[in-house]
């Protein structure tokens, strides 16, 4: 009898040891499709955050194409306001015969910071308290000097 009681508690542990091979393959099958389903969440996940992104992107760059279309227009203006007063400088230069030796383009090629800071310092130690308000600029416009130059065409 109890090599019969042994071959059924044998058999019986074969039985349970089977079922719960099976049992454990299940769970390893469902534990397999649930890592995937997992995965494939974290992705979508992550493809809408990328989405998101690109979506705030787009609309940085529509801003930053704005702003670098205002800046051209800006620039453009300054340009055309620059070469506005170059025109008008030149002009001017041409109608003074006390300055028409000027040549605007080296002028302003030649002009510098270190230059402008230079002539703003002289500017501050200079004495305006001693200039005659009866002389100014546009007298040598009006009242031209009558000093007579070597070259005929500066001659007055």
């Amino acid at each position: 009898m109890s090599n019969t009681r042994s071959e059924d508690i044998f058999s019986a542990l074969e039985t349970k040891i089977s079922s719960l091979r099976t049992s454990l393959s299940a769970l390893e099958e469902r534990l397999s499709a649930h890592i995937l389903v997992d995965q494939q969440i974290k992705q979508v996940s992550e493809v809408e955050h990328l989405s998101t992104l690109v979506e705030e992107m787009k609309e940085e760059i529509e801003l930053l194409d704005c702003r670098l279309t205002d800046l051209q227009e800006s620039a453009s203006l300054e340009y055309q306001r620059s070469r506005a007063h170059e025109v008008v400088l030149q002009q001017l230069i041409e109608a003074s015969p006390a300055h028409s030796h000027i040549n605007l383009l080296l002028e302003i090629e030649n002009y510098s910071t270190e230059r402008h800071r230079s002539e703003t310092r002289m500017d501050a130690f200079y004495d305006y308290s001693s200039y005659d308000n009866k002389h100014t600029d546009v007298d040598h416009v009006t009242n031209p000097p009558t000093t007579v130059t070597c070259d005929p065409e500066h001659q007055l």
